[in-house]
């Protein structure tokens, strides 16, 4: 049990963070300029794959070890051209990927929270985020278009205040851990 709560605590803290950054940037930066962002990450993945493969060229000219860069190179140019030239759609990809994390971190925070309730006090606030963000991620998935014209201070906000809530409930599930392995070893 004690190896469930060391490793919990560390993937409720990251998924936390997560949950913060995005409900920060869902805050402050609005629709086109994540599209406007999404096309400038297209460009420059484009300018570093015709860099690699130029790279691997002059490897290939001096007859060094060469092909692996054009390899990766390839991978990286066809991610900036979906970035450049399809932004709208990488930007759906994005949000249904956040609603699939969405709802994988609300069903990871309920099941964990039942499991450990005796050990987590306040579970029902815990239970009632995670249920939230289930909803949440499920909005994200099936209807992106929406949460597209919808993301404003409200998902924002949420997503701010339930990573901080994450990120609370890490370190009480870490504090656990150690009274946990406190009580093995007084044992």
């Amino acid at each position: 049990m004690n190896t469930f709560f060391k490793k919990s605590w560390v993937t409720m803290f990251v998924n936390g963070i997560i949950a913060a950054v995005v409900g920060l940037i869902l805050l402050f930066v609005k629709g086109d300029a994540v599209q406007l962002l999404i096309k400038w990450t297209g460009i420059i993945l484009i300018i570093v794959a015709a860099t690699l493969i130029g790279v691997d060229i002059f490897a290939a000219i001096k007859k060094r070890y060469w092909g692996s860069l054009t390899f990766i190179s390839v991978f990286i140019l066809v991610a900036g051209i979906i970035c450049a030239f399809m932004p709208e759609s990488v930007r759906n990809f994005l949000l249904v990927a956040i609603g699939v994390w969405a709802i994988l971190t609300g069903v990871f925070q309920i099941i964990t929270t039942i499991k450990f309730r005796k050990h987590v006090p306040q579970n029902a606030l815990s239970i009632v985020n995670g249920v939230l963000m289930v909803v949440l991620g499920v909005i994200f998935v099936f209807n992106p278009e929406i949460m597209a014209k919808a993301m404003t201070f409200i998902v924002g906000a949420f997503l701010v205040i339930s990573g901080l809530w994450e990120i609370f409930n890490a370190f009480r599930f870490k504090k656990i851990a150690k009274n946990i392995e406190r009580d093995k070893l007084a044992d």
